[in-house]
């Protein structure tokens, strides 16, 4: 089986400036007759170096690839909280990528986090999994019960709007072509509740 890794964060053994460990120790202990290449927008700043040895020691092809200078731009409290679902959920797969991706002709494209899950409306011929850390939804529901106490309305009103957006990027990830991939039954029950879809 053929694997194209589409990643936000390189993977690490650790999680580095960002959620690194989970795809690392995927990628380590995948079954041997599994193919995997690699694009990376290294938003935890790993580096060439670091990026070449992970390469040999997974025994995978690695491209990295810069995120979008817009998105770079973008990339502040305003313009997140103003986002529909967060900014590097605008990141979409460049003319470069497209062409990488016929090249590798993957059986299935597997993205991480749960930025990509446009990437299946605009590759519908490909199989996506979208790998989450965790359920954004249940993470802001179980923020919110501990902010329900809290005297600043701001922090309440934040916490709607982060909820809402969670429940959008949840009900986008339903696509035909998409498998969801969570860590917990939790996170796992929390996404068939909300979404009211069976991909998960």
């Amino acid at each position: 089986m053929k694997v194209l890794l589409v990643t936000g964060f390189t993977p690490a053994v650790e999680n580095i400036r960002g959620v690194s460990a989970h795809p690392y120790f995927l990628l380590k202990y995948r079954p041997s007759d599994v193919e995997v290449s690699m694009i990376t927008y290294d938003i935890n700043q790993m580096g060439s170096e670091y990026i070449q040895q992970l390469g040999k020691d997974l025994s995978i092809k690695i491209y990295k690839v810069e995120v979008p200078t817009k998105i770079r731009l973008l990339n502040n409290r305003l313009c997140n909280f103003l986002s529909p679902r967060g900014i590097y959920d605008l990141i979409m797969p460049s003319k470069r990528i497209k062409t990488l991706i016929e090249d590798v002709k993957p059986d299935v494209i597997w993205t991480y986090p749960n930025f990509f899950y446009k990437w299946a409306f605009v590759l519908p011929k490909f199989n996506f999994v979208h790998s989450a850390p965790d359920s954004n939804v249940l993470g802001c529901a179980r923020d919110f019960v501990n902010t329900i106490c809290s005297q600043s309305l701001l922090r309440r009103i934040m916490m709607n709007v982060w909820y809402q957006k969670s429940l959008n990027n949840d009900r986008m990830a339903g696509n035909t072509n998409s498998l969801i991939h969570f860590v917990g039954m939790d996170d796992l029950r929390m996404y068939r509740k909300t979404s009211n879809f069976d991909n998960g």
